[in-house]
């Protein structure tokens, strides 16, 4: 009896050591931070820290997709979704119904963050962690 009870606990600690071992590890995050502003569908991007770029603006249209890493600004698609060794992190970012949607695929430590459009004089800054808002200056 003593011996089975034995048993019964090591195949115990097995099966939760194996499953500990398993789970999906969120990959680093990477420290960046990015002013968001949009004025009907113009988007501006500013980055303040963690990229190799300053300044974007570019139309986004309902039901468009765009993509943004630590190296730019691009058209998402399956070929820019591969892995880059130099992107640090990835995100999408499309408009629907005056709603931001942004979609993290990298180096962050959200999933998604969704926002109605904000009127003039406000902005979102995108971080590591999330957004908040703030008046421009």
């Amino acid at each position: 009896m003593r011996y089975y009870k034995l048993t019964l606990i090591f195949v115990f600690v097995f099966f939760v050591n194996n499953s500990k071992a398993q789970s999906v590890q969120r990959p680093e995050s990477y420290q960046f931070s990015i002013d968001f502003s949009m004025q009907d569908d113009v988007v501006e991007l500013v980055c303040n820290e963690g990229c190799g770029w300053n300044k974007f603006m570019f139309q986004l249209l309902e039901n468009d997709l765009m993509c943004v890493d630590n190296t730019g600004i691009y058209s998402c698609n399956d070929l820019t979704m591969d892995k880059n060794p130099k992107r640090k992190f990835l995100f999408s970012i499309t408009q629907s119904n005056n709603e931001v949607k942004l979609k993290s695929a990298q180096g962050t430590n959200w999933d998604g963050l969704n926002f109605k459009s904000r009127p003039v004089g406000i902005v979102a800054i995108l971080n590591t962690d999330g957004i908040k808002l703030s008046k421009s200056e």
